[in-house]
């Protein structure tokens, strides 16, 4: 996607020193000086953080335990250090953490400890439901607020009062969870999309791919129905593509409708992420062989 710089995240990439530390020197070897390499981590180990340094690390985002947010004296006293000694090591150095909402006093008085140090940014995030905190995240009595995606009720109302209240001289970001997924996620995919798509696929204004797909059916061979279906619809490579892992053939989609009702093998319409896993958003048959014959017929 040409990005300009790498975010290293998890998991935690301090759980697997050896490999991080591997990867960022091939980052910083491929890409150069220029190219921005910072890391989420929650872990305040200071050997491993100068290793990733020397390695070319750019900036540390440490994530500091809602439990321990304040003065970070006493419990929290390593997250305190690894922020003041990130620059002896050549770090930029911020927080980012999730706000949560019945942490609002703890929350204002870790934010005057971060000022005090100081360090050069924290972002805050709105507190979100997913997949894999959802039952947590119930158990502690929170809930959806409307209208914002899947931002937890009250996150949001907290970090705005902080934002807009809270004045002590480092930057304070806020990151909602509509803002992230609508505007970040979408950027990402649009750009990725732009220069990695093929030649017969169409980028859309969310950053997904459309384009036709014809599958080979079992016992067919791939190559004969790409061959078959390409000289149908009068296509050369790259105009068209056989993927023989996904036994489909992908072409332009106004090509695949023009010849579809006339070919024997299912034809589709698909919409899918420009990613490695081609997450598959929608698909829209174009044929009769498209649907899945049962005893009665189509």
């Amino acid at each position: 996607m040409n990005a300009t710089g790498t975010g290293i995240t998890g998991g935690d990439p301090l759980g697997a020193i050896d490999r991080t530390e591997h990867f960022v020197r091939l980052l910083r070897g491929e890409f150069g000086p220029s190219h921005h390499l910072h890391l989420y981590t929650h872990e305040p180990n200071p050997e491993k953080l100068q290793r990733l340094a020397a390695a070319g690390l750019d900036e540390l985002r440490l994530h500091i335990p809602h439990y321990l947010w304040g003065t970070l004296n006493s419990a929290g006293s390593a997250y305190r250090k690894v922020l003041e000694q990130a620059p002896a090591w050549g770090l930029r150095r911020g927080v980012e953490i999730p706000v949560l909402p019945e942490k609002e006093p703890e929350l204002r008085r870790l934010l005057a400890t971060l000022a005090e140090i100081p360090v050069d940014f924290v972002n805050l995030n709105e507190l979100e439901y997913s997949e894999t905190n959802a039952e947590g995240l119930d158990a502690r009595g929170y809930q959806v607020a409307p209208g914002t995606g899947w931002g937890v009720l009250g996150s949001r109302a907290v970090a705005d009062r902080v934002v807009r209240e809270v004045r002590l001289g480092i930057p304070i970001h806020y990151c909602s969870s509509g803002f992230k997924d609508g505007v970040q996620l979408r950027q990402r995919l649009m750009r990725r999309a732009g220069i990695t798509a093929p030649p017969y696929a169409q980028p859309t204004d969310e950053g997904t791919l459309v384009f036709g797909v014809v599958e080979v059916p079992e016992g067919r061979d791939p190559l004969a129905v790409a061959r078959s279906v390409s000289r149908r619809a009068g296509l050369r490579r790259p105009a068209y593509r056989l993927d023989r892992v996904r036994r489909r053939v992908e072409l332009p989609s106004e090509e695949l409708r023009r010849i579809a009702e006339r070919l024997p093998f299912p034809a589709f319409e698909v919409e899918e992420y420009p990613t490695a896993d081609a997450l598959e958003v929608e698909r829209e048959p174009l044929n009769r062989a498209a649907f899945p014959r049962s005893a009665g017929g189509v």
